[in-house]
């Protein structure tokens, strides 16, 4: 029919060039029929990208993402934003500028010079993705160099759902990026009567977790045996946790055969960071109850238990009330660290701080807005909580408005603090003088003013997602 055509056309005098150069009829219809497809296949993004605004008119990248990736395969997220997707011989990119969302389609990816953008590996957008991403994890596959992006809020179904087992293992660590795309993880349940002893929603991370916040969470109330690093966000972190927050009140309730000389180490955010493992611009707001008897007694903060040697906390801040309960030798309870030997940085805490010991026989308790024992330095630090340790004890007491102790290289640079009556900006202190430098106000009103010169890591407690 085609060929027909031209020989008619020819007949009546049209040229062959007229109709197959650069700017002939077949090329010019060809253009067209190109411009028509890539409309229509805009149109048909348009349709979903409607669906993804919020009732502020807020358009939300995540939700068009989740949508996508039921409806369409090989679609490929980067970590900039973009979406690429495939539709017939075409492929679309939507991607967010200056506020409004743009779609350009091509014929060929290679046009949206994409190429040195990262792809979002794997994208979980409901439970089951999260089910089968842990299996994977759990089961051998680290993601080392991988992105995992969480698109939709998640609830874990609470206790009905059974325990939740952690992601990652200590045989088989979890090594990626896992990006929670600043959505919520709600009724998360912990049975850790059945769990390894690093517990929260991940287990062991040794990659990056960033913009997670855990909204609920109940852990199951008993261990035997075993010594328990817990987190909201992670148990044992010796990779980079930021940007994350815990907004979930829980309570604990730790008992060991005292013969194992078990600790239980405890944080709203990570339970403990090993070697060079860091926690950037993090807050919890939830109120933390521990009760662990055991030999050692348990290290509570705000953001972290314990801190190894070589961890790095900036930029992180408490306003949870938190309470470390223990018959126990040495519980420890901070704002921010129960105790740290690495460095801290631009933290602070407005949570009411207490250690309980309730054997009195057995060693020292240690109580501090900021950190219960320090045996590194901490900088631009302050504290506006209220501290309380309750002993029988009346000497080697270790209660202060920064740090209920210090010692070996331990320093105090910069910091300020509201102590309340009677109470020393730091306790119990086994270093040079020179080495605290605490200013200290009468009132919490004075400190609030002077926190707001002090620069952005002393900010109003808002949400920092």
């Amino acid at each position: 029919m085609v060929i027909t055509i031209i020989v008619l056309l020819i007949l009546v005098g049209v040229t062959l060039s007229t109709l197959s150069g650069q700017d002939g009829i077949l090329n010019k219809a060809a253009t067209a029929t190109d411009r028509t497809n890539k409309e229509a296949i805009k149109e048909k993004i348009q349709f979903e990208i409607f669906d993804c605004y919020d009732n502020n008119n807020d358009f939300n990248m995540d939700k068009l993402q989740g949508k996508l990736s039921k409806k369409y395969e090989n679609v490929k997220y980067y970590a900039n934003g973009s979406i690429i997707l495939p539709i017939d011989k075409y492929f679309a990119m939507i991607k967010e500028e200056s506020g409004n969302i743009v779609i350009e389609v091509e014929e060929k990816e290679e046009k949206f010079n994409l190429a040195e953008e990262k792809v979002i590996d794997v994208v979980l957008g409901n439970l089951e993705d999260f089910k089968n991403f842990k299996e994977s994890v759990n089961n051998g596959d680290d993601y080392t160099g991988k992105i995992i992006k969480q698109t939709a809020d998640i609830d874990m179904g609470g206790a009905k759902n059974g325990g939740w087992t952690p992601i990652g293992t200590q045989e088989h660590p979890f090594k990626g990026t896992f990006d929670g795309g600043k959505h919520k993880i709600e009724n998360l349940y912990i049975g850790s009567d059945e769990q390894a002893s690093a517990i929260g929603l991940f287990g062991y991370n040794e990659g990056t977790i960033k913009n997670v916040g855990i909204e609920t969470l109940e852990i199951a109330t008993t261990q035997i045996n075993k010594c328990v690093h817990l987190g909201a966000i992670c148990g044992d972190n010796s990779g980079r946790i930021e940007r994350c927050y815990n907004n979930a009140n829980f309570s604990c309730n730790w008992k060991w055969n005292e013969t194992e000389k078990t600790r239980s180490l405890i944080g709203g955010i990570v339970g403990c960071v090993s070697g060079s493992g860091c926690i950037y611009e993090c807050y919890n707001s939830g109120i933390i109850t521990v009760t662990a008897d055991s030999y050692w007694g348990a290290a509570v903060g705000g953001i972290l238990g314990y801190g190894d040697n070589g961890c790095d906390i900036s930029g992180c801040y408490n306003s949870g009330n938190i309470e470390n309960i223990s018959g126990a030798a040495n519980p420890m309870a901070g704002g921010i660290a129960g105790e740290v030997n690495g460095s801290m940085n631009s933290c602070y805490n407005t949570g009411e701080i207490t250690t309980k010991q309730t054997d009195f026989n057995k060693s020292w308790p240690a109580v501090g807005g900021v950190t219960g024992q320090l045996k590194c330095e901490i900088q631009n630090c302050y504290n506006i909580g209220k501290t309380k340790l309750e002993t029988s004890r009346e000497e080697n007491l270790r209660h202060g408005s920064i740090a209920g102790t210090i010692f070996g290289a331990g320093s105090v640079e910069n910091c300020h603090c509201w102590c309340g009556e009677g109470i020393k900006d730091v306790d119990n202190v086994q270093v040079e003088q020179s080495k605290i430098n605490v200013q200290r106000y009468s009132n919490k009103e004075e400190l609030k003013v002077i926190a707001d010169k002090l620069g952005e890591a002393f900010t109003a407690d808002t949400k920092r997602n």
